[in-house]
Order: C-alpha cells, then structure tokens, then sequence
C-alpha cells in the first residue's frame, strides 16, 4: 500500500478489490459474503466488495474487520 501511494500523485483514490472464492481456492463462484480479508486494505481509501450477498457482506465487514 504504501509504494502505491508513492507512485500515484494522488492516493486518495487507490481502490482495492476484494472476492472470496465459494468453495476452493480458484473457484471462479463468488462467495455469498467476505470471510478473509487483508489486513493492509484498512490503509485503503476505497474497498470494492465482490459478493453475492454485497450489502450483507458490506455490513459483515464493517462489523467485524473494520472495527477491530
């Protein structure tokens, strides 16, 4: 995270993806909501969330990954 902000004049809109696979590792399915997420992406400004459930899985991760 930090070598993309030295890199782009303006960090404030780095965007990060994120996607949790359904089944197995590889699996091109979608998971229903986010369960593994990365540490380093609190440093990101802005998150985007690919999940079948998106809003539950948004709600999910403020709760629990967010706040901790």
């Amino acid at each position: 995270m930090v070598c993309q902000g030295e890199t782009r004049q303006n960090s404030d809109w780095q965007l990060v993806h994120v996607s949790n696979e359904e089944e197995t590792f590889n699996d091109r399915k979608h998971s229903d909501l986010i369960n593994l997420m990365p540490e380093v992406y609190k440093q990101a400004p802005w998150i985007e969330v690919e999940a079948k459930h998106k809003e539950e899985a948004i709600a999910n991760l403020r709760e629990w990954w967010l706040d901790n």
